[in-house]
């Protein structure tokens, strides 16, 4: 009872404005979500993302997802239906819904459709998605990822080219800039870049060299 009115206190009472610079706007009473940066949001979002059905795994932060392995497709779709009733009567508990928009149905090792249905609209199935900042294929051989952090390296890489050419920039600050700007899009996901192919591997070299 007592946390109850402590979380209350915190919401019915919350005022925001927006500063910039030396400017700011008037104060207006927020009353929807929790607020940003800090530390009791947070620990309000954990609380309810716990509650989350077990049959989604795994799940990050209020990145959900439910797979199922299996031959026959007919059990598969299944198994995946039933995780997404689960999911939803748990939102529809919480007042929370399902975003059609952002749920995407993805089958590994094969072209089958898979008709996934939410509210009665099937869910949009698609030949690869990003996850995490990981690009997924159907082959899971990751060369869509390999594309993906070849381009994402070499844009950063013609900022970085820029930023040399200024010299007002101490020497020593430039591997740190080249580290932060370029060298990351290669580096994140790095168990992906295990099972790559030696010509995927070479792209990744020349992006950042």
């Amino acid at each position: 009872m007592l946390l109850g009115v402590l979380i209350g206190s915190v919401f019915c009472t919350r005022y925001a404005r927006l500063k910039i610079t030396n400017t700011e706007s008037d104060w207006i009473h927020s009353i929807f979500n929790t607020s940003a940066g800090t530390l009791f949001g947070l620990l309000l979002f954990i609380l309810n993302m716990h509650d989350v059905p077990k049959c989604i795994l795994p799940k990050f932060a209020d990145d959900l997802v439910a797979f199922s392995v299996g031959s026959d497709m007919r059990s598969i779709k299944e198994k995946l239906q039933q995780s997404v009733e689960q999911l939803k009567n748990g939102l529809i508990k919480k007042a929370w819904s399902l975003m059609l928009v952002f749920t995407k149905v993805m089958v590994f090792g094969s072209h089958k459709n898979l008709d996934i249905m939410i509210n009665g609209t099937v869910v949009e199935q698609v030949d690869s998605y990003k996850h995490l900042g990981i690009v997924l294929d159907p082959k899971l051989n990751f060369s869509m990822q390999t594309d993906y952090a070849v381009s994402k390296a070499g844009a950063s890489n013609k900022v970085f080219r820029l930023i040399d050419g200024n010299h007002d920039i101490p020497v020593e600050i430039e591997p740190n800039l080249y580290k932060t700007i370029v060298r990351h899009h290669t580096e994140y996901g790095l168990p992906v870049w295990a099972s790559i192919k030696d010509k995927d591997m070479d792209e990744l070299d020349e992006s950042v060299s």
